[in-house]
């Protein structure tokens, strides 16, 4: 209460005001000291704090005391040495109680304190207690948008650039890198402040590199990577300044903490498309185990499994040579494993058709693939057949497997075909299910190895026919029917259940001349197989 009365009484007066801001800044660390139970204040600190700091008054006298240094900060912005001092008392107090940074919305104090790290750069303890103070402003403050300046984020910039190396100004660093992860999760408007910075990148990629083991600001620098990169021009610049392999590191390094690992997956499925397959393949983390590894550490957690398959499915689609490389480090597996243990989970799903589907179009990896990936395909298939995207996405993968006769039996052992049939039953009405639901029965229908077809049931042909009636406008599902039904022929006891269906034969002739098309003469072919009668 002096001290703030003396700064309140006295604070036109420099020497006054800098002695009493000193004391209120020294008062309010030992306060800190004293509330930290892993620091040790003294026990003749305790003994004279204990009764005061237990009294109602202290928010009160805080909240008084931060007024009177703010005010004395607009007196003495142009007074380096007074700035110092008081600066120090204002964090100081903010400390004590972070809610007070919020009435900085409405009063120059971020203005002034900025101001003040400009014209004094070399100062270290103002550039420091500047620093901190702008961060207890815009760790509380839902209204920062106005103080977005090119000022600002040069000054935190500088602050980096300076400070880095710095192990004393660790806390700061860390506080310097979330204040930009603050802006960043703004959306358009703070992300394209930080993108007039021609240092962001360089400053985040060093304190990634600086702080290897440390979650927040590999997690910050992580998200700000991520969030910048809006397009393939940024995403090839964040990959050419280390932005990638720092990424990468990260997630190898803390791969057992599940924040930082679905962070590193999101930024990684944005990312990977603009870097460069050399900098993927770096020994240091090698994504394609790196990314497997991470998924492996926590197989009970769904947003890991998630973010892993999106990180994952992005890798592969580069190029067949990361499928190779995925399949190699164990990525079929861990995506099967995620499917099983999260069948009731549609996303996860989903997501891993999409996968299993991109790692098996190599003909070398199907067999692979799919010994460990046939059984969970069919059952998400099963579980979420009435999700008509889910149907397309599992009629897709299912296709893809059963070009290759091992996985053909393996399907057919599990029940896909019936699965099948009934996806074409229950969305009859869409052409994209009816037409993945055609194609994938193109595949398994033939074992070209055995020279074999599958045999059918009138309840097959039915549901054949219902989809080639419902969409007779629409040309890849029509050609996919008649090729499945041509290869039907290659049975007898299946021609024998073609010509018990009237339907078919006119549907193969409405498809001829609504198209103009023979098909490459499957439907001359399949047509000539049946009875004169029936024609």
């Amino acid at each position: 209460e002096t001290m703030m009365l003396s700064l309140k009484d006295h604070k036109n007066v420099a020497k006054t005001a800098a002695a009493a801001c000193s004391a209120l800044q020294n008062f309010c660390v030992m306060l800190s000291a004293r509330s930290d139970p892993s620091a040790d204040a003294g026990d003749e600190v305790n003994n004279l704090l204990s009764r005061f700091t237990t009294e109602d008054g202290l928010s009160n006298l805080l909240a008084r005391s931060k007024s009177e240094v703010t005010d004395a900060i607009v007196i003495y912005h142009h007074d380096e040495s007074n700035m110092e001092r008081a600066t120090g008392a204002l964090q100081a107090i903010c400390v004590m109680r972070e809610g007070l940074a919020m009435s900085f919305e409405e009063d120059s104090t971020i203005e002034l304190v900025l101001s003040a790290m400009n014209a004094y750069p070399d100062n270290a303890n103002l550039q420091r207690q500047g620093i901190g103070i702008l961060g207890l402003f815009f760790f509380v403050s839902d209204n920062f948008l106005s103080f977005l300046t090119d000022m600002l984020i040069a000054t935190i910039m500088r602050f980096i650039e300076k400070e880095v190396g710095n192990d004393d100004c660790a806390v700061l660093i860390d506080t310097a890198i979330n204040i930009l992860l603050v802006i960043a999760n703004r959306g358009f408007q703070g992300v394209t402040v930080l993108l007039r910075s021609e240092k962001l990148v360089d400053a985040v990629v060093s304190c990634m590199f600086k702080y290897p083991n440390c979650p927040s600001v590999q997690g910050a620098g992580t998200d700000i990577l991520s969030n910048i990169s809006l397009d393939n021009y940024i995403r090839a610049d964040v990959c050419q300044r280390g932005g990638t392999s720092r990424i990468l590191c990260a997630l190898k390094n803390l791969k057992h903490d599940p924040l930082l690992a679905c962070k590193a997956f999101a930024a990684l499925a944005n990312l990977t498309s603009g870097s460069d397959d050399e900098i993927l393949r770096a020994p240091e983390a090698p994504a394609p185990a790196t990314l497997v590894r991470a998924m492996l550490a926590h197989p009970d957690d769904l947003a890991v499994q998630l973010g892993g398959a999106y990180a994952i499915w992005a890798l592969s689609a580069k190029s067949d040579s990361f499928k190779h490389e995925i399949v190699g480090a164990g990525g079929a597996e861990a995506i099967a494993d995620a499917m099983t243990r999260f069948v009731a989970c549609k996303h996860m799903q989903g997501k891993g058709f999409v996968v299993i589907w991109s790692l098996a179009v190599p003909r070398p990896l199907k067999a692979r693939v799919g010994q460990r990936a046939v059984g969970p395909v069919v059952n998400g298939l099963v579980a979420h057949m009435t999700s008509e995207k889910v149907c397309e996405e599992a009629l897709g993968c299912i296709k893809c497997l059963s070009t290759i006769p091992a996985n053909k039996d393996r399907l057919e052992e599990l029940g896909a075909v019936d699965a099948i049939y009934a996806c074409m039953w229950l969305h009859s009405g869409q052409p994209g299910v009816c037409k993945a639901a055609l194609a994938a029965l193109c595949n398994i229908s033939v074992n070209v190895e055995t020279n074999e077809v599958s045999e059918i049931t009138a309840e097959d042909l039915n549901a054949v026919v219902c989809a080639m009636r419902a969409h007779q406008t629409v040309k890849c599902l029509q050609e996919s029917a008649i090729i499945l039904l041509r290869n039907f022929t290659f049975s007898r006891g299946n021609v024998t259940i073609l010509e018990a269906n009237h339907y078919v034969v006119p549907l193969v002739r409405s498809a001829m001349s609504n198209f103009n098309d023979h098909f490459q003469g499957r439907a001359e072919d399949l047509l000539r197989v049946l009875p004169p009668i029936q024609q």
